[in-house]
């Protein structure tokens, strides 16, 4: 029992590295010319995230979504670069293809500014817009329920 409280007392005093403020540490722009490898991406947070490859030019060009707490492959180059950000733009990690053959697992976990970001259910400002549609959907279910009543029909569970 001891021991369980200790783990549970390391795992609740892990705290998020903060998320890189500018992409500085992958190259600018992907090179040309490096062996291809296979990437396998994890997320370890508990929301989808966009990858993007970093182009010859240096500009972001959005490769996939990493669906939350999944796992995905793919293919690249070395001397490809590639960030993740959150759908918001949040800059979550930096990663450049090394030289080789060898496949390559890129863990994507939590950083301190996500938290917001992961605990917000839908952006700012959007209340209005989700009242709308909750009401559509309670007045629909009712105009159904009715209909069903003055039909004699039967819902079955």
């Amino acid at each position: 029992m001891l021991q369980l409280l200790s783990a549970m007392a390391a795992v609740a005093m892990v705290v998020a590295d903060p998320c890189p403020t500018t992409p500085t540490t992958v190259a600018s722009k992907s090179l040309p010319g490096g062996q291809r490898t296979d990437i396998h991406w994890r997320s370890h947070i508990g929301m989808d995230v966009v990858v993007y490859w970093v182009n010859w030019e240096g500009n972001e060009q959005s490769a996939m979504v990493l669906p939350a707490m999944n796992k995905a492959t793919g293919g690249s180059f070395a001397g490809h670069s590639f960030r993740v950000r959150s759908y918001e733009g949040t800059l979550i990690k930096e990663y450049t293809m090394a030289e080789g053959n060898v496949p390559v697992t890129i863990d994507v976990h939590m950083c301190d500014d996500l938290e917001a970001e992961v605990n917000q259910l839908y952006s700012p400002g959007r209340e209005a817009e989700f009242e709308a549609l909750a009401a559509g959907v309670l007045c629909s279910a009712v105009t159904r329920l009715i209909a069903l009543r003055a039909t004699n029909w039967t819902i079955l569970k």
